[in-house]
Protein backbone atom coordinates (compact mmCIF):
# COMPACT_ATOMS: atom_id res chain seq x y z
CA UNK A 1 0.00 0.00 0.00
CA UNK A 2 2.79 2.39 0.92
CA UNK A 3 4.53 1.51 -2.32
CA UNK A 4 1.41 2.47 -4.32
CA UNK A 5 1.12 5.74 -2.42
CA UNK A 6 4.77 6.64 -3.04
CA UNK A 7 4.39 5.79 -6.73
CA UNK A 8 1.30 8.03 -6.96
CA UNK A 9 3.15 10.91 -5.28
CA UNK A 10 6.17 10.45 -7.57
CA UNK A 11 3.92 10.31 -10.64
CA UNK A 12 2.07 13.50 -9.65
CA UNK A 13 5.27 15.39 -8.90
CA UNK A 14 6.83 14.20 -12.16
CA UNK A 15 3.78 15.33 -14.07
CA UNK A 16 3.92 18.75 -12.44
CA UNK A 17 7.59 19.17 -13.33
CA UNK A 18 7.06 18.06 -16.92
CA UNK A 19 4.03 20.30 -17.35
CA UNK A 20 5.69 23.35 -15.83
CA UNK A 21 6.10 26.39 -18.07
CA UNK A 22 9.61 26.85 -16.71
CA UNK A 23 11.65 23.74 -15.95
CA UNK A 24 13.05 23.34 -12.42
CA UNK A 25 16.25 25.35 -11.98
CA UNK A 26 15.67 27.52 -15.04
CA UNK A 27 15.12 31.25 -15.28
CA UNK A 28 11.54 32.40 -15.30
CA UNK A 29 12.66 35.80 -16.61
CA UNK A 30 11.05 36.70 -19.90
CA UNK A 31 13.57 36.70 -22.73
CA UNK A 32 11.07 35.88 -25.42
CA UNK A 33 8.18 37.86 -26.85
CA UNK A 34 4.89 37.03 -25.13
CA UNK A 35 3.75 34.86 -28.06
CA UNK A 36 7.08 32.99 -28.37
CA UNK A 37 8.22 30.27 -26.02
CA UNK A 38 11.92 30.01 -25.20
CA UNK A 39 14.01 26.86 -25.41
CA UNK A 40 15.57 25.72 -22.14
CA UNK A 41 18.92 23.91 -22.14
CA UNK A 42 19.38 22.22 -18.77
CA UNK A 43 22.40 20.46 -17.26
CA UNK A 44 21.86 18.47 -14.05
CA UNK A 45 25.31 19.09 -12.60
CA UNK A 46 27.17 16.48 -10.57
CA UNK A 47 29.18 16.09 -7.40
CA UNK A 48 31.71 18.74 -8.42
CA UNK A 49 29.90 20.55 -11.22
CA UNK A 50 27.14 23.08 -10.61
CA UNK A 51 23.86 22.57 -12.46
CA UNK A 52 22.81 25.25 -14.92
CA UNK A 53 20.05 26.14 -17.33
CA UNK A 54 20.12 28.42 -20.36
CA UNK A 55 16.89 30.14 -21.37
CA UNK A 56 17.20 30.94 -25.10
CA UNK A 57 14.91 33.28 -27.05
CA UNK A 58 14.26 33.36 -30.79
CA UNK A 59 16.33 36.55 -31.04
CA UNK A 60 19.38 34.90 -29.45
CA UNK A 61 19.13 36.36 -25.96
CA UNK A 62 20.32 33.83 -23.39
CA UNK A 63 19.86 33.87 -19.62
CA UNK A 64 22.02 31.49 -17.60
CA UNK A 65 20.83 30.39 -14.17
CA UNK A 66 23.36 28.37 -12.20
CA UNK A 67 23.00 26.35 -9.06
CA UNK A 68 25.63 25.25 -6.59
CA UNK A 69 27.57 22.03 -6.12
CA UNK A 70 26.80 19.83 -3.11
CA UNK A 71 29.96 21.10 -1.40
CA UNK A 72 28.99 24.73 -2.04
CA UNK A 73 25.51 24.08 -0.60
CA UNK A 74 27.07 22.43 2.45
CA UNK A 75 29.22 25.55 2.90
CA UNK A 76 26.08 27.70 2.72
CA UNK A 77 26.95 29.37 -0.58
CA UNK A 78 24.08 30.94 -2.48
CA UNK A 79 23.37 30.41 -6.15
CA UNK A 80 25.21 32.90 -8.35
CA UNK A 81 23.09 35.65 -9.92
CA UNK A 82 21.52 35.06 -13.32
CA UNK A 83 23.66 36.17 -16.24
CA UNK A 84 22.56 37.44 -19.63
CA UNK A 85 24.40 37.08 -22.94
CA UNK A 86 23.47 36.58 -26.55
CA UNK A 87 24.23 34.18 -29.36
CA UNK A 88 24.06 34.89 -33.10
CA UNK A 89 20.51 34.91 -34.46
CA UNK A 90 21.54 32.21 -36.94
CA UNK A 91 22.42 29.83 -34.08
CA UNK A 92 19.15 30.61 -32.30
CA UNK A 93 17.25 29.95 -35.54
CA UNK A 94 19.05 26.62 -35.98
CA UNK A 95 18.34 25.63 -32.37
CA UNK A 96 14.63 26.41 -32.69
CA UNK A 97 14.44 24.67 -36.07
CA UNK A 98 16.09 21.52 -34.69
CA UNK A 99 13.87 21.54 -31.59
CA UNK A 100 10.70 21.92 -33.70
CA UNK A 101 11.87 19.08 -35.97
CA UNK A 102 12.41 16.86 -32.91
CA UNK A 103 8.96 17.48 -31.40
CA UNK A 104 7.53 15.86 -29.44
CA UNK A 105 10.73 15.86 -27.41
CA UNK A 106 9.34 13.29 -24.99
CA UNK A 107 8.98 10.90 -27.93
CA UNK A 108 12.68 10.86 -28.79
CA UNK A 109 14.46 7.55 -28.13
CA UNK A 110 16.11 7.17 -24.75
CA UNK A 111 19.84 6.44 -24.91
CA UNK A 112 21.37 4.32 -22.19
CA UNK A 113 24.76 5.91 -21.61
CA UNK A 114 27.45 4.79 -19.22
CA UNK A 115 28.22 7.56 -16.71
CA UNK A 116 29.99 7.96 -13.43
CA UNK A 117 27.52 7.92 -10.54
CA UNK A 118 29.24 10.94 -8.98
CA UNK A 119 30.59 12.92 -11.90
CA UNK A 120 28.18 12.20 -14.74
CA UNK A 121 25.75 14.91 -15.76
CA UNK A 122 22.53 14.77 -17.74
CA UNK A 123 21.53 17.32 -20.35
CA UNK A 124 18.00 18.04 -21.50
CA UNK A 125 16.22 20.33 -23.94
CA UNK A 126 12.82 21.66 -22.86
CA UNK A 127 10.30 23.31 -25.18
CA UNK A 128 6.55 23.92 -24.86
CA UNK A 129 6.35 21.78 -21.72
CA UNK A 130 8.16 18.86 -23.39
CA UNK A 131 11.50 17.49 -22.17
CA UNK A 132 13.93 15.51 -24.27
CA UNK A 133 15.59 12.41 -22.92
CA UNK A 134 19.19 12.83 -21.76
CA UNK A 135 21.27 14.02 -24.74
CA UNK A 136 24.10 11.60 -23.99
CA UNK A 137 23.67 9.42 -27.07
CA UNK A 138 24.17 9.90 -30.79
CA UNK A 139 22.15 6.96 -32.13
CA UNK A 140 19.41 9.28 -33.38
CA UNK A 141 19.82 12.13 -35.88
CA UNK A 142 17.44 14.46 -34.01
CA UNK A 143 19.07 13.82 -30.63
CA UNK A 144 22.50 14.32 -32.20
CA UNK A 145 21.41 17.69 -33.66
CA UNK A 146 20.08 18.83 -30.27
CA UNK A 147 23.27 17.71 -28.54
CA UNK A 148 25.37 19.68 -31.05
CA UNK A 149 23.15 22.76 -30.66
CA UNK A 150 23.47 22.55 -26.86
CA UNK A 151 27.28 22.47 -27.16
CA UNK A 152 27.34 25.38 -29.66
CA UNK A 153 25.14 27.57 -27.46
CA UNK A 154 27.38 26.80 -24.46
CA UNK A 155 30.57 27.64 -26.36
CA UNK A 156 29.13 30.75 -28.02
CA UNK A 157 27.47 32.40 -25.03
CA UNK A 158 30.49 33.84 -23.22
CA UNK A 159 29.32 33.81 -19.63
CA UNK A 160 31.63 35.21 -16.97
CA UNK A 161 30.93 32.45 -14.46
CA UNK A 162 31.67 29.07 -15.95
CA UNK A 163 30.72 25.79 -14.33
CA UNK A 164 32.39 25.71 -10.96
CA UNK A 165 34.45 22.69 -10.01
CA UNK A 166 35.51 21.94 -6.48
Amino acid sequence: MLRMFLFAVFFCLSSLCLAAATPPGCSSAEVAKPDEEPVFLQDSGSTNTAPFCYTVSHSGEVIKRSGTTPLQRKQGKANPPDEQESIPASLATKLFSDVEAAMPLSGLPVAHCVKSASFGTSRYVWFKGERSPDLCGRDNEKVSALKDDFAKVMSTAAFEHQQSRE
